[in-house]
């Protein structure tokens, strides 16, 4: 994980699990995939749709961080099993989190 944008200083606070959970659904009837991020941050899961894999997705979500209930969570990126999953993850958008201000990580994470 790398530090992005943190212009009220969460970074004490508000931090992405070290692993996450990646899964890809699809539809048998209608053929869509989606995708499910969970365990990023504690008690969130992510949820988007995925128009293939290896193609950039948005996934989100929202729950308590740190303390703060109906934070929203947005992961934008692609995930693939041989590069990992790679792209900028955002906490706090929704202004949940205190001062009303967001904290964004760059993500990049391989399979283990």
């Amino acid at each position: 994980m790398i530090d992005g944008k943190d212009p009220a200083g969460h970074k004490c606070c508000v931090m992405p699990t070290k692993e996450w959970d990646v899964a890809q659904g699809r539809d048998t009837t209608t053929g869509a995939i989606t995708i499910d991020l969970a365990n990023v941050v504690d008690g969130v899961t992510l949820h988007g749709p995925l128009a293939a894999p290896g193609k950039e997705f948005t996934a989100s979500g929202t729950g308590t961080v740190v303390g703060y209930p109906n934070a929203s969570v947005t992961f934008t990126g692609k995930v693939t099993p041989r590069d990992g999953l790679h792209g900028t993850l955002e906490a706090g958008a929704n202004g949940a989190l205190p001062t009303g201000r967001s904290i964004t990580f760059q993500v990049d994470m391989q399979k283990v």
